[in-house]
């Protein structure tokens, strides 16, 4: 049997520089804008409940044929281009815990640094580097949306 005050937490960060302005891309990866990537198929549409860009705004993912991902807006530094969130309900995502931040740096009049971390607990059965995996996997597909998109 598993103690539970002894689980595997793991940490994850994957980074990109993108040839675009930061507050380009800013504005497509904001809290309240993200619903702008269900265009690259990576969720079906995105709900909102609460303020914007406020902490404690509830954000529900909504995928086809899966239960819907909730997540909580727990900070939001828009001078500084960053925010974390927690995972309420995982939907289709295999962890028990999850908090992540997103971040774009400027490096410039025309390229940035996007930052995505998270910290996480993987269910039962799924390991921390399957986990970091599957967290590069879908979000390098994400960067790379993205930078279609801002470099269009």
């Amino acid at each position: 049997m598993t103690d539970k005050t002894k689980a595997v937490v793991g940490a994850v960060q994957l980074e990109r520089v993108i040839d675009a302005p930061a507050d380009r891309v800013w504005t497509l990866l904001r809290w309240e804008n993200v619903a702008a990537l269900a265009a690259g198929g990576f969720f079906a549409s995105a709900e909102y409940e609460g303020l914007p860009n406020r902490p404690g705004a509830i954000r529900r993912l909504v995928f086809e044929g899966a239960p819907p991902l909730v997540e909580r807006l727990e900070t939001f530094d828009e001078s500084n281009m960053h925010y974390t969130y927690r995972i309420l309900e995982p939907g289709p995502m295999p962890v028990v815990t999850y908090v992540g931040a997103v971040g774009v740096v400027s490096l410039g009049e025309s390229r940035c640094r996007v930052v995505l971390e998270a910290r996480f607990e993987p269910v039962r059965g799924v390991g921390v580097d399957d986990f970091r995996a599957l967290y590069r996997q879908n979000n390098t597909l994400l960067l790379n949306f993205l930078a279609g998109r801002v470099d269009a």
